[in-house]
């Protein structure tokens, strides 16, 4: 997420964008949390908070440029060039052949479970430890999927 602030500050040299997926690190990076007994009563507030968000970034992936006016009329201190530019890296890192495929949000369970796995053999998680099963819900995306 760093490249466009690293492109000025590198003058006169090449930046390039290392995935770590393609060096054996594929997991996830973010996702939508929800407590379980606010899921139990809002379930269906859950599913159109989910509906709306991956709505939301698909029109920022669409037209990045539009979405960096829209926020940083929201936070003054942000440059919509760099929010523009940030989508992009966005864009390259989030439209992959599965979000293509099955749309935003979708999972696969064990690429969830790898990232869960990586997480619980790298980072000190206080209290006890989730498996992938204890973090995910089915049934909440949109069901007509929200490709990019």
């Amino acid at each position: 997420m760093s490249e466009s602030a690293i492109k000025r500050a590198v003058q006169d040299a090449e930046v390039t964008h290392m995935l770590l997926a393609d060096h054996g690190l594929d997991i996830y990076a973010n996702g939508i949390g929800v407590k379980d007994d606010f899921l139990q009563k809002n379930a269906d507030v859950v599913r159109r908070f989910v509906r709306a968000s991956l709505r939301g970034w698909k029109d920022a992936l669409t037209n990045p440029a539009e979405a960096a006016q829209l926020q940083a009329q929201m936070v003054k201190t942000l440059s919509p060039t760099v929010i523009a530019e940030e989508l992009e890296v966005v864009r390259r890192l989030a439209v992959v052949p599965d979000t293509q495929k099955h749309g935003l949000g979708w999972i696969d369970f064990d690429k969830l479970k790898r990232t869960v796995d990586f997480v619980n053999a790298n980072i000190d998680v206080s209290g006890r430890r989730l498996g992938a099963d204890d973090i995910y819900r089915d049934g909440f995306l949109p069901k007509e999927a929200i490709r990019p």
